[in-house]
């Protein structure tokens, strides 16, 4: 049961959880018909991702008129920030790894495989390998599409960095129309 003044706010039983299994199990589940080539695996996916847009409005929809109704109070409120905080430290986390790892494989890793270094060996690869970034000789050209170069800055790196640049606008505008108290 639901709760408001100096105890923490604890919300009465809710239906997103369902739907967010429903939504990620037609998703994986499309996906997967997609893959093999089932004639209903697009629909399937898209039902899901439509599933999946639902959840996030009405999810959120309730946390925002729970917020605005008063329910919350400090307690709640430090809670979604810290929430908050150990999402952004993870998300650090997760990049530092990545590009720590992509580090590794050019730098050190690399290298060895092309017989530098004292731990260097070329010999437990193909014959002819060559230690050149990006790798783009094969040793089975016929069991794979070889590379020409590697990948440009148009197409889908563009499409990635205008997403990301604008939800960082997005974010940005909404984030100082709260400061300025207008939540239209």
């Amino acid at each position: 049961m639901a709760a408001t003044g100096d105890h923490y706010y604890i919300p009465d039983g809710s239906k997103w959880p369902i739907i967010a299994v429903a939504g990620i199990f037609s998703t994986v589940l499309g996906f997967a018909l997609w893959m093999n080539s089932v004639a209903l695996g697009p629909w399937v996916t898209l039902v899901g991702v439509g599933v999946i847009s639902f959840l996030f409005y009405g999810w959120f929809s309730d946390v925002i008129e729970e917020n605005l109704t008063g329910k919350y109070n400090k307690q709640v409120s430090d809670s979604f920030k810290q929430g908050m905080m150990w999402f952004i430290t993870s998300e650090v986390f997760f990049f530092v790894a990545l590009f720590g790892a992509l580090y590794y494989i050019r730098n050190i890793s690399l290298p060895w495989l092309g017989g530098q270094g004292h731990l260097g060996t070329s010999n437990i690869l193909w014959d002819g390998f060559q230690a050149t970034w990006p790798l783009l000789s094969l040793p089975s050209a016929e069991k794979y599409v070889i590379s020409k170069e590697a990948m440009g800055a148009g197409g889908i790196p563009l499409y990635n960095t205008v997403i990301l640049l604008s939800s960082g606008a997005t974010l940005t505008w909404s984030h100082w129309g709260l400061k300025n108290k207008n939540k239209n």
